[in-house]
C-alpha cells in the first residue's frame, strides 16, 4: 500500500482521486497540484476524506450520520425549562422556570443567567485569569484617513 494512502484506504493525495473528486478539491480547496494533500469536504481537515471523517461520529451520543455534536439533541437545552434532552415545543413541564428558581449558564457554569446572556459569548479569555497581565492608563487612537490624534476617522474632512 502506498504511503499516502491510509489504513483505511481513503486517499492522502490529489492524485489518486477519481476526476470528480478532484474537480471537488479545486473548487471548494485551489487544490491543483495532484501531489498534495487532499482535504476533507465535510470537517475541510487535511488528511482523510469524508467517509473517514471523525465528525461524522457525534461526541455525545456517538450516533453516525446523524447530526453534528454541537446538534445533539442529547445536549439540546431547553428555553422553557433550562433542562437537556428536549426542546421548548416537547416541553414536559407546565410552568417556564424563572430567575427566581435560579438558572445555571452551561459556558461559564455560574448561577444567575442563561447562556444567551453570558458574557462568555463576547470574549475567550478571562482576564482575571491572566497572569502578570499589564494595565495601561490610555490606549492611544488615532484617525484611520490622516493619522491626526485629534479626532477619530468618522469626523476627519
Amino acid at each position: 500500500m502506498p504511503s499516502s494512502v491510509s489504513s483505511q484506504g481513503s486517499p492522502h493525495r490529489l492524485a489518486q482521486l477519481s476526476r470528480e473528486e478532484v474537480l471537488l478539491q479545486n473548487r471548494y480547496f485551489g487544490v491543483v497540484d495532484g501531489d498534495a494533500p487532499t482535504h476533507c469536504l465535510t470537517c475541510a481537515d487535511e488528511g482523510h476524506m469524508s467517509d473517514q471523517c471523525p465528525t461524522r461520529t457525534c461526541a455525545h451520543c456517538h450516533s453516525v450520520d446523524r447530526h453534528f455534536s454541537s446538534s445533539c439533541p442529547k445536549i439540546m437545552k431547553c428555553t422553557k425549562c433550562r433542562e437537556h434532552g428536549h426542546e421548548w415545543f416537547d416541553c414536559p413541564s407546565k410552568l417556564a422556570r424563572s430567575k427566581a428558581d435560579g438558572f445555571l449558564c452551561d459556558l461559564c457554569n455560574e448561577n444567575g443567567h442563561v447562556e444567551e446572556e453570558c458574557s462568555m459569548l463576547w470574549r475567550t479569555f478571562d482576564p482575571a485569569k491572566i497572569a502578570n497581565l499589564k494595565m495601561v492608563d490610555r490606549i492611544p487612537a488615532w484617525c484611520y484617513e490622516c493619522g491626526s490624534e485629534k479626532h477619530w476617522g468618522d469626523d476627519c474632512r
